[in-house]
């Protein structure tokens, strides 16, 4: 049995290694200037907020979960280990938002109402998005920054969906237009674990004959979303992500 012990060895780092060199690579340009993070808050499960919702009463909120805590954790360190500094880091005043911020443990954290939900009040979303997109165009050249907001606010300034824990690098010009460069989901499925690493969105397609399953309460219920992992050889894995409107 013991010849087999190569063998094995080798298969498993052809098919089982994640490669975490490219994600490094992409998170690393949130170091260039001009480029920002948004970033959807961690997985939280349900829509929206409770009735008896109170902006300074977390146990009145929907909240972070064990997967969402630790979703977040891990999107931190990804940043951390693209060697990228960041200088702040701001949020919505949403206590599902306040704790992504806090736990990406990437430096001070600061409320920024512009990023707060809309969700319940979308006549805010016009005059909000343009005060959020004015504080982009102002931030100082050279300076790193990573946002935590909600779906519907990414939505409206760059009109992409984001799942949980998703984060954008948007590149902002002078003249106010927001551009997405790139877009990296880790996930919050422990079966997966997070120490899988960052995905483009955009590698991720639902598989052949894949049905949907476990739908939520949002119109977009729940999606089957695939990872090819790179190097060597290419493996596909399924998890299922929430695409609601769920703030």
């Amino acid at each position: 049995m013991a010849p087999l012990l190569p063998a094995v060895a080798l298969f498993a780092a052809l098919y089982l290694s994640p490669s975490p060199t490219a994600a490094d690579v992409r998170f690393a340009r949130l170091a260039q200037p001009g480029i920002v993070a948004i970033v959807r808050h961690a997985q939280a499960p349900g829509t929206g907020d409770p009735a008896r919702f109170t902006l300074d009463d977390c146990a009145t909120q929907r909240n972070l979960d064990a997967r969402g805590r630790e979703q977040a954790r891990a999107i931190g360190a990804a940043i951390r280990a693209a060697g990228v500094v960041v200088d702040r880091v701001l949020t919505s005043q949403w206590c599902r938002c306040r704790d992504t911020a806090r736990l990406l443990d990437l430096g001070p954290v600061e409320d920024l109402s512009a990023l707060n939900s809309f969700f319940r009040n979308p006549p805010r979303a016009e005059p909000q998005t343009a005060e959020l997109r004015q504080f982009l165009v102002d931030l100082p050249a050279g300076e790193t920054v990573v946002l935590v907001t909600h779906y519907v606010n990414i939505r409206a300034l760059t009109g992409r969906n984001a799942a949980s824990g998703e984060v954008l690098l948007l590149e902002i010009g002078r003249d106010g237009t927001v551009s997405v460069v790139d877009e990296i989901l880790i996930s919050s499925d422990p079966a997966l674990g997070a120490e899988i690493g960052p995905m483009r969105s955009d590698e991720l397609q639902p598989q052949a004959g894949q049905a949907l399953s476990d739908p939520c309460a949002g119109p977009f219920g729940t999606g089957w979303r695939t990872r090819a992992l790179t190097g060597s050889a290419q493996r596909r894995e399924s998890f299922a992500t929430m695409w609601g409107r769920a703030s």
